[in-house]
């Protein structure tokens, strides 16, 4: 069933209607084009809504999917430089440990 709501979205201070599905089931709701945007031409007390988009603020949005969740990954890294010196015929070994 889908779900209106009227919103000052494009902030003109004239109230726009935001209209998204709504589904218990994630199975059936539509992941894309799911958010449609109609403008208000009109005035708040004599609104005319104008159809703008089907997939207001989805098209700016970083979509990976449905059922895709956040993995949070430790990116500490233990970085080795191992640089020889030879001097006077002795190998000198200078260790540098970065984390990156």
């Amino acid at each position: 069933m889908p779900l209106p709501c009227l919103l000052d979205v494009d902030n003109d201070s004239i109230k726009d209607m935001i209209v998204s599905p709504f589904d218990g089931s994630q199975n059936v709701s539509e992941d894309y084009k799911s958010c449609w945007f109609y403008k208000n031409t009109g005035t708040n007390s004599s609104p005319v809504f104008k159809y703008q988009a089907n997939n207001f603020l989805q098209g700016d949005m970083i979509d990976v999917g449905s059922g895709a969740i956040p993995v949070l990954y430790d990116m500490m890294v233990m970085v080795y430089w191992i640089f020889l010196f030879v001097i006077m015929g002795n190998v000198i070994p200078l260790i540098i440990t970065m984390v990156i």
